[in-house]
């Protein structure tokens, strides 16, 4: 027993969050294992850190987890495909040396490690999953699941605060 949701139906809750914020979630999305995707993103923080990417308005990081949120929420693209990842690196100007690193053991441990604690220290069940933490008072905000424009409004308006 259970609510049955048509996930390609407008009125389904996250196509219309997604519609409010110009997001056209596919449905036809599967889940995969992420590690390979993460270690992108770790990449991506490598050569950030070596000052290659520097005057830009987004972090290079930023922008690669951006590219693989569209790749998976609105294109259905597996992101466990070495090729979508190495296509990803390569529109980044990020792709020399990627597989090696890639097929190494670097930054897995790391990433591994990462995810056992926020799933361990914020009891997450699921994803989406938001940390927003206030630049000042060092207080956190968490929440899971896709959230209305004016919920996000009024997390951002807090940590101006």
């Amino acid at each position: 027993m259970g609510i049955y949701i048509d996930l390609d139906s407008p009125s389904n809750p996250l196509n219309r969050a997604g519609a409010n914020v110009s997001i056209n979630f596919n449905s036809k999305r599967r889940i995969v294992n992420t590690l390979a995707s993460h270690k992108l993103v770790e990449w991506a923080k490598l050569k950030q850190s070596q000052n290659q990417f520097q005057n830009q308005q987004q972090s290079l990081h930023e922008q690669v987890i951006e590219e693989i949120f569209k790749c998976y929420f609105e294109q259905a693209k597996d992101l466990n495909s070495i090729e979508l990842l190495n296509q990803i690196a390569t529109k980044f100007s990020i792709q020399q040396n990627f597989d090696d690193f890639l097929n190494s053991n670097e930054q897995t441990e790391k990433i591994i490690g990462e995810f056992r604690n926020y799933v361990s220290e914020y009891s997450i069940s699921g994803v989406p999953f938001f940390i927003f933490h206030h630049p000042t008072t060092n207080k956190k905000k968490t929440f899971s699941g896709a959230q209305s424009p004016h919920f996000f409004e009024s997390i951002i308006e807090w940590c101006l605060t």
